[in-house]
């Protein structure tokens, strides 16, 4: 999975893509612009709207140092992209007809993510010593991005809000787009297969959940539909009933696994119910059944948790149209 947060300066992107990198169990790549000016000896960044030359020197290696931890972190989080990259290319006036720009700009709109996070510009800039204090600096950058992301056809998610808020947008994006890439892996066993095509079909069709939420719970209903293959030979999810997640939920104590296990795997196959088309049984209120399979109550509180080897294979994400561009 690799992930570029793209916004102008003082955004709010670098505590964003700390977070991010924590909470997804990715490594995280700094702002590649602050090394390359510590290597080159530029402590502020007003001193490269006056020396073109210096810019363009700057700018050529913070791409190339883009592109390299890039290549070599392979998935990751990133503080700013190869968009940012031409963003800053732009303000400090070097695009020019040349074939080093004309290579430039190629490069930064061709370089490959999963997901651009978009972190709109901020109301105050913080002086750090380095970042442009000016506020039109700011804002152009931020209408050069735009521009640049319209011209991309990777996923965009645009973030608001507080840094919560902003977390919970992107993992519900990509939930969002797990859900319509995802395929039941057949097993070779016709019974099987066959309840593994309907659940396909089920969870595409599911625009709900975050990231997290979707793994586990896909994980668990392919647990389940393997049981009732095997043990109740069904044949149609609509046919779920109670006494499915009850012999499901027996069998899963058999095996020693935990009651918070048992239940978060019947919550799954509660969900996977709720969402089939024309479910013929009801089944029981969630509570109901775990006070009937004798499971006890879970305590408040869950704490979060970095995401599996599976929850990290890279996927070819459908195109999201950025909001508000």
């Amino acid at each position: 999975m690799r992930i570029g947060i793209t916004g102008t300066h003082g955004a709010g992107k670098t505590t964003l893509a700390r977070k991010l990198s924590r909470r997804l169990g990715l490594p995280l790549i700094p702002e590649q612009a602050r090394i390359v000016a510590e290597l080159m000896g530029i402590t502020n960044a007003d001193m490269l709207y006056y020396d073109k030359e210096l810019a363009r020197e700057f700018q050529t290696l913070v791409l190339l140092s883009q592109l390299n931890t890039e290549k070599a972190y392979g998935r990751f989080v990133s503080d700013r992209t190869t968009l940012d990259c031409l963003a800053y290319w732009k303000l400090y006036g070097i695009e020019d007809s040349d074939s080093l720009s004309k290579m430039y700009k190629e490069t930064c709109l061709t370089q490959k993510y999963d997901l651009l996070v978009y972190v709109p510009a901020g109301v105050n800039l913080k002086d750090d010593g380095f970042r442009d204090k000016d506020p039109a600096n700011a804002s152009a950058v931020d209408k050069i991005i735009r521009e640049l992301l319209q011209e991309t056809d990777i996923p965009v998610v645009m973030t608001l809000g507080t840094v919560e808020e902003r977390m919970a947008a992107v993992t519900n994006a990509l939930g969002y787009f797990i859900a319509i890439r995802y395929t039941f892996k057949k097993t070779g066993i016709g019974a099987v297969d066959n309840l593994g095509a309907q659940l396909q079909k089920v969870i595409r069709g599911t625009r709900q959940g975050s990231i997290a939420t979707r793994y586990r719970y896909i994980d668990a209903s392919e647990r389940f539909i393997r049981f009732v293959a095997e043990r109740f030979k069904l044949k149609k999810l609509q046919n779920i009933q109670e006494k499915h997640l009850q012999a499901f939920a027996e069998d899963m104590k058999q095996r020693g696994l935990s009651d918070k296990y048992i239940k978060t795997d019947l919550s799954a196959v509660r969900y996977l119910h709720r969402q089939v088309p024309m479910a013929r049984y009801e089944l029981l209120d969630g509570r109901m059944a775990n006070k009937k399979y004798g499971l006890g109550s879970t305590p408040d509180g869950r704490g979060e948790r970095a995401w599996t080897e599976r929850e990290l294979e890279d996927v070819n994400n459908p195109h999201l149209t950025p909001n508000g561009f």
